[in-house]
């Protein structure tokens, strides 16, 4: 930047002393109220804009229950998965322990198995005698009757285990809702939950804020409508003390004009790598002016 200075005597040379100082106390004011030289460009316009979130999600338990651990705080950047809050969840875990170890014993299916084998075989050296009319009709049909009741056992058995399975899978969905995760990365931007309570389906136990990809909402002039197209890309410049420009793509172009105020709205996305910028801040959006 030129100093003052210079450009004052350059002035006092070409136009003399009262105008020099005429136009040194107007680039006073100018740098004064924050004017960067570099916006004032001809063929673009400064407009006002928010940055704000993409997403706020409260968080809730699925099932009412004590709150044995809260696994996170106020502030505080989660990642999707991460674990939130655990319930006081003994009962589940007996249960499951139980229903574990039902599902696994197979002594039942194994017993009912080999005494089909045992009449299996039976039933094959008994046939043999029956030819020779050595062993009675009725004890022949008699085996064959133990043959169908201990092939039916079998089926049961190995129904039972099934059925000791999907108990188990019941039991560990329940357990599993007694553990909360990160629905999405972001922060935790509000905390109402503190271990020892009671959490609640219908109140919330935190609220998660995502800042990756930040939204930019700005209204322009009606006369700047159909000078812009979705997917285009515009600078943004935060507020201070973020400053910076960045680059937001166009997702959302309003078809229906605001009368009143005759501007239309627009939605922006901006990446947000790393949670670099905040959300919730103003910012100025260069948007190109062409000529008509």
């Amino acid at each position: 930047m030129i100093p003052l200075r210079v450009i004052y005597r350059t002035i006092v040379a070409l136009k003399g002393p009262r105008l020099a100082a005429r136009g040194l106390a107007v680039m006073v004011g100018i740098v004064a109220i924050g004017i960067p030289v570099a916006a004032q460009n001809a063929d673009s316009t400064a407009l006002p804009c928010l940055i704000r979130v993409s997403q706020e999600i409260d968080v809730a338990v699925e099932v009412s229950g004590r709150v044995a651990e809260v696994a996170v705080s106020h502030g505080q950047r989660v990642k999707a998965g991460d674990l939130l809050v655990r319930q006081n969840a003994k009962p589940e875990r007996a249960a499951l322990a139980l229903a574990e170890r039902a599902a696994k014993d197979t002594s039942a299916i194994e017993a009912a198995r080999a005494r089909l084998d045992l009449l299996d075989a039976q039933q094959k050296r008994m046939a043999e005698l029956i030819d020779k009319e050595l062993v009675p009709q009725n004890t022949y049909d008699q085996l064959l009757a133990e043959q169908v009741t201990a092939q039916e056992q079998f089926q049961r058995a190995k129904e039972d285990r099934i059925r000791a399975a999907l108990e188990r899978d019941r039991v560990q969905a329940q357990l599993a809702q007694r553990t909360i995760h990160a629905p999405v990365s972001g922060i935790v931007t509000e905390l109402d939950i503190a271990p020892g309570e009671l959490g609640n389906p219908d109140t919330p136990l935190m609220r998660l804020a995502v800042l990756d990809p930040l939204l930019v909402t700005a209204f322009l002039p009606i006369r700047l409508h159909g000078q812009l197209d979705v997917g285009q890309s515009l600078p943004v410049e935060p507020e201070a003390p973020v400053g910076g420009r960045f680059l937001a793509e166009i997702e959302v172009i309003d078809r229906v004009y605001d009368a009143a105020s005759g501007t239309f709205g627009i939605r922006m996305r901006l990446d947000n790598q790393n949670a670099a910028l905040p959300g919730g801040i103003r910012c100025k959006l260069i948007v190109p002016e062409v000529e008509q």
